[in-house]
């Protein structure tokens, strides 16, 4: 009975501490710095603030960017984890506003092969 009873006060701990937790971190409206676009990025560092996570330095221009993917296997394929990546990729290019010839693609990488997937880096 004793032990019943334990178990039910633990439980009732344990869900007010999730519940808890929950309140003060799932509400949270956190913004994000974009670097790309530099919307709400800070790019100038306070010098009082050693602690900062804003960029610290000069901003690449978009159009010096290339972004390089090696994928396992063909995204042609249309299904699967490389077709979905690929989807990402491109929604990030877009998004982003890069021309074809910034994305890098290597298709069909052996990653079982370290020379083949070091050539492809």
């Amino acid at each position: 009975m004793i032990k019943h009873s334990l178990q039910r006060i633990l439980r009732s701990a344990l869900c007010l501490v999730v519940g808890i937790s929950c309140l003060t971190g799932c509400g949270s409206s956190k913004t994000y710095d974009d670097i790309i676009t530099n919307e709400g990025y800070d790019i100038h560092q306070d010098e009082s603030d050693s602690d900062s996570t804003s960029y610290i330095g000069t901003a690449i221009p978009k159009e010096d960017l290339k972004v390089g993917v090696i994928h396992l296997t063909d995204p042609a394929e249309g299904s699967g984890y490389t077709y979905t990546h690929d989807l990402g990729i491109q929604g990030m290019q877009d998004n982003l506003g890069l021309s074809s010839d910034q994305i890098i693609r290597k298709i069909n990488v052996d990653d079982s092969n370290e020379d083949e997937t070091r050539q492809a880096i």
